[in-house]
């Protein structure tokens, strides 16, 4: 599908606009059901997922041999999504890269 983003880009854009109704739904759907912070735009929420979920693949399952993500960074990636990415405690001295 990536590669129709050149040969056809409003297929692209109607594909990505698509899947990405389905999912900002069942954002909504978990907001109301109370699983999701209902301060953020469902539509927002979907495409991080969809993001998310296309570099993910991109580089696990299409770069490598293997045709298929780990499921140690599966496991990674749902624990992000589940609690996001704050700091545990603030930090006592200088971040080091």
């Amino acid at each position: 599908m990536r590669e129709a983003e050149f040969v056809a880009p409003a297929v692209f854009r109607e594909y990505y606009e698509h899947l990405t109704r389905g999912y900002a739904r069942g954002v909504r759907q978990a907001q109301l059901n109370r699983e999701v912070d209902a301060r953020y735009d469902p539509e927002v929420i979907a495409y991080i997922y969809l993001g998310i979920g296309h570099f993910i693949g991109m580089r696990w399952a299409d770069w490598t041999a293997g045709g298929k993500v780990p499921d140690d960074v599966v496991d990674d990636v749902l624990e992000v999504l589940r609690r996001g990415l704050p700091p545990l405690a603030a930090p006592s001295g200088p971040v080091s890269s």
